[in-house]
């Protein structure tokens, strides 16, 4: 099991190194630290990641393929978070893992508070790029029905094989979306 934080942005730089360098000392095993300053604070994550041991982790920083030029550029980070929505579809995410990648970071796929197909289409982009090795997040799987027909109605019907999910197979992504059943939930627009 590893463990990871997420400080969604609420530390100053050295509020950043000092719960770092309190974890390392007392061998909390944190593996990451996810975006710890401002995500448009590149330079102050810089001094958070120079000063300590533990990985840094961009997420809100890295919405475009610029944005994760600029955090390879100011040596910001060790991991960027791809989340496929947020980046703009599977090639810009494939975009942002192999710079990700040509510059020697880490990549990870977050939890992404979709439906059905987001889990879907998060196993095959973690499937099918090389740097993404036991790094997708599914924190969203129970939060709420994932409107898929039968038999992935819930994405937890798919194979868990040493704590992992397999790949949805079939035509797309290898599942379908119940339109009957989100109809109640779509909003009409005049």
């Amino acid at each position: 099991m590893s463990i990871r934080a997420d400080a969604n942005q609420g530390y100053t730089v050295n509020e950043a190194i000092r719960l770092c360098r309190l974890v390392e000392k007392f061998d909390v095993g944190l593996e990451l630290l996810e975006q710890p300053v401002g995500y448009w604070d590149l330079r102050g994550m810089a001094e958070v990641r120079d000063a300590v041991d533990t990985l840094i982790e961009a997420d809100e920083s890295a919405f475009t393929i610029h944005d994760v030029m600029n955090i390879i550029r100011q040596e910001a980070a060790d991991v960027i978070n791809i989340k496929i929505e947020k980046v703009g579809g599977f090639y810009n995410a494939k975009k942002a893992a192999a710079l990700a990648e040509s510059a020697g970071l880490q990549c990870v796929i977050g939890t992404a508070f979709g439906l059905g197909l987001t889990i879907a289409a998060k196993l095959h982009l973690a499937a099918s790029t090389r740097i993404i090795q036991n790094a997708v997040e599914f924190t969203e799987v129970r939060s709420h029905s994932n409107y898929l027909t039968s038999p992935h109605d819930s994405l937890l019907n798919l194979p868990l094989t040493d704590g992992c999910f397999s790949v949805p197979q079939g035509p797309g992504l290898g599942v379908t979306f119940d339109e009957e059943r989100a109809k109640p939930h779509i909003a009409k627009y005049v």
